[in-house]
């Protein structure tokens, strides 16, 4: 039986403005560790805009930008040194990798299916299949998939495919703060479902779409509600792959719900995670939970002397890899794991505009190794 094509019906684009960071999110401040570290072997970065590379990054950098050269790869207006760079890592800096990723990622964004809203992605958000929560205490964004709602019979791989992909763009272009916010915090709810229960052929390709086109975006994964089978199958997968990605991954059952409340204030989640925002009835358009607090804070204003009222200021959560624990190889798994909080040092305010591409310099570690070749997103 041929399969039924589908005539994408697309819609009028909605205003998301409303959901733009507060200024309160260039109080953030991460620490040079947590932009960018490597054990000589594996490379990592978590901030990508206004911060200089590594000797390796920056080699790695010129060789897919001159192949690219070579191959009269045509890029988009909107690309940047970046997002290069980004590919590098996509590719594990293999560059023959890279191009392949490059390519299609490429091809990705000439897709209108994956960016321009219509009405079958609609009825996917509506139903709130995948949906924006809230922001996570450094404002990264919240998002849910209910993958147990996944189901190809009744809907074609590719809706759920444009539905993922036209959320998390908007999301990004609104809610993403170059050097600041760059990644964002994924809830993966599996509602109790067993393996043999899940759609994992397609929620393969919902976690791969993401992983190809979004990469390098994931701070923080909580898989909710697993069934016993997926439990014991984690704890078997983690010990095969490298702490620092098992540490992005959280399998929590409802009595280890308050853990996500060490990311994610109890206002930005809901009620059946432990927080105390009302489950959601609605999905789309997602709302501005941040109104609820933000609007009530002040920017932290200097005294007539120049320095920053310190009850004014903003305290923030850092990830739990932001540990140099990972690498020590006497660290116990559970020590890796602990969470630092950092807190604006005094007088050491950006004042309220974007960051340019040239910062303060991080940490510059050269190593001509590959990096790691865990490739989530």
């Amino acid at each position: 039986m041929a399969k039924k094509e589908i005539v994408w019906e697309f819609i009028e684009e909605e205003d998301l403005s409303y959901l733009k960071q507060p200024e309160e999110v260039y109080n953030v401040k991460h620490s040079d560790y947590y932009c960018y570290h490597t054990d000589g072997n594996s490379h990592y970065r978590r901030i990508f805009y206004g911060v200089e590379y590594s000797e390796f990054e920056k080699r790695h950098q010129k060789q897919l930008k001159e192949q690219i050269e070579n191959e009269n790869i045509e890029l988009p207006e909107d690309w940047d040194d970046a997002q290069t760079l980004k590919y590098c890592y996509s590719g594990g800096f293999d560059l023959k990798k890279s191009i392949e990723s490059l390519k299609m990622h490429l091809e990705w964004r000439r897709n209108p299916i994956m960016h321009k809203m219509n009405k079958q992605a609609l009825e996917i958000l509506q139903e709130g299949v995948f949906y924006h929560l809230g922001r996570d205490k450094q404002f990264r964004p919240v998002v849910v998939l209910n993958m147990w709602k996944v189901n190809p019979k009744k809907t074609p791989v590719e809706i759920y495919l444009s539905a993922i992909c036209n959320l998390l763009t908007k999301v990004s272009k609104i809610e993403f703060v170059k050097g600041y916010v760059e990644s964002w915090v994924v809830i993966l709810e599996t509602n109790e479902k067993g393996v043999t229960d899940l759609e994992l052929a397609t929620i393969n390709k919902i976690v791969q779409i993401m992983a190809k086109n979004f990469t390098s975006t994931l701070e923080k994964m909580f898989i909710t509600n697993p069934s016993f089978l997926f439990s014991g199958a984690w704890s078997l997968i983690k010990n095969f792959i490298h702490p620092e990605t098992s540490a992005k991954i959280n399998i929590l059952k409802k009595k280890d719900f308050h853990i996500m409340l060490d990311y994610i204030d109890a206002d930005q989640l809901e009620e059946k995670y432990g927080g105390t925002l009302p489950n959601k009835t609605t999905f789309w358009p997602p709302q501005n939970t941040l109104k609820q607090t933000i609007n009530n804070l002040q920017a932290p204003v200097p005294e007539e002397n120049g320095n920053i009222d310190q009850s004014s200021m903003v305290s923030f959560k850092t990830i739990d890899n932001d540990s140099q624990l990972f690498f020590d190889q006497q660290a116990s798994p559970s020590k890796a794991q602990n969470v630092s909080l950092y807190t604006n040092p005094k007088g050491d305010v950006q004042q309220y505009q974007e960051i340019d591409s040239i910062s303060k310099p991080i940490q510059s570690t050269t190593s001509n190794n590959s990096c790691c070749k865990c490739n989530i997103f």
